[in-house]
């Protein structure tokens, strides 16, 4: 792996890093939490950590001398696996638990960009992991990947700025 992409991806999983330390203090900061605040935090936590990983998996699988395409194809086919457990284990069935089915985001357009833009990331993933249009490589891995981050921070903010559970 080229040291321009290790060094791009460990940056991203720093950034992640800190979204996740950051949404630790504001939950701790705005407690008590009420179920739908104390949601978008455990959503925005497990994103954290998904997006870490996403970010070290090329690295780990690149120890294994696997060839580019291989090696994306096989990163973007097991990010696609977690990012999809994570979805559903983090948000749509705990949403399901406490009654609702979409307002976990109170602004419409942060509702539109973390959903529409969740579902894009995961789906690009799946795109670069099946080698469509083009064979698979950095280029879509790495576009999911911030279109994540862009969804935690967007879910970070209408978090922090939309204090109430009404």
């Amino acid at each position: 792996m080229e040291e321009a992409v290790q060094s791009i991806l460990e940056t991203h999983a720093e950034v992640a890093m800190a979204l996740g330390g950051f949404a630790s203090v504001a939950a701790a900061l705005g407690r008590p939490l009420g179920p739908v605040r104390r949601q978008r935090f455990l959503a925005l936590l497990f994103l954290a950590l998904t997006l870490v990983l996403q970010c070290l998996l090329p690295l780990w699988l690149s120890q294994l001398g696997f060839s580019a395409s291989t090696l994306w194809r096989s990163a973007s086919l097991l990010a696609f696996s977690i990012a999809s457990t994570v979805i559903v284990f983090t948000v749509v069935i705990p949403l399901r638990r406490t009654g609702y089915t979409s307002g976990m985001l109170k602004n419409r357009g942060a509702r539109y960009l973390v959903n529409g833009g969740g579902g894009i990331s995961v789906l690009l993933l799946l795109i670069n992991g099946i080698g469509v249009p083009d064979s698979p490589g950095f280029g879509i891995y790495y576009a999911s990947l911030v279109l994540a981050l862009t969804v935690g921070f967007t879910l970070f903010a209408d978090t922090v700025l939309i204090p109430d559970d009404t």
